[in-house]
């Protein structure tokens, strides 16, 4: 089977660079809710901690965080897996025309385990 297409060495480079600069600006809000808080008696050293005189900053970069970490990620794997099980129906489909009707396994069970799998998944 042929590949659709094929990555070269420059859109390799390009798309490593792309994945740089995206996590630096979606880690740069950080910098904004968070003070050096100076530690240490004989030693003193520095930790980075919330800035608790901030309380909308936080409220921001928490809820920045969730979507940023919980829902977007969840979105993306919901869209796929989707596509994914559109893409398993249409093949079984076709495959179940062309076998004369003839199927091992009927469609509905098939669509009914797809989903049980699906939703266990998504519980664990």
């Amino acid at each position: 089977m042929k590949a659709k297409y094929v990555c070269t060495i420059s859109q390799a480079r390009r798309i490593i660079i792309a994945t740089w600069i995206a996590s630096f600006l979606l880690a740069v809000p950080i910098l904004f809710v968070q003070v050096q808080m100076r530690v240490g008696e004989r030693v003193k050293a520095y930790w980075c901690v919330r800035d608790w005189n901030s309380k909308p900053g936080w409220l921001c970069h928490e809820l920045y965080m969730l979507l940023l970490v919980l829902v977007v990620p969840a979105c993306v794997m919901a869209i796929t897996y989707t596509a994914i099980c559109w893409e398993i129906c249409r093949v079984m489909k076709r495959r179940y025309h062309m076998t004369s009707g003839k199927e091992s396994v009927p469609y509905h069970v098939l669509i009914c385990s797809m989903k049980v799998h699906f939703g266990r998944v998504w519980t664990l």
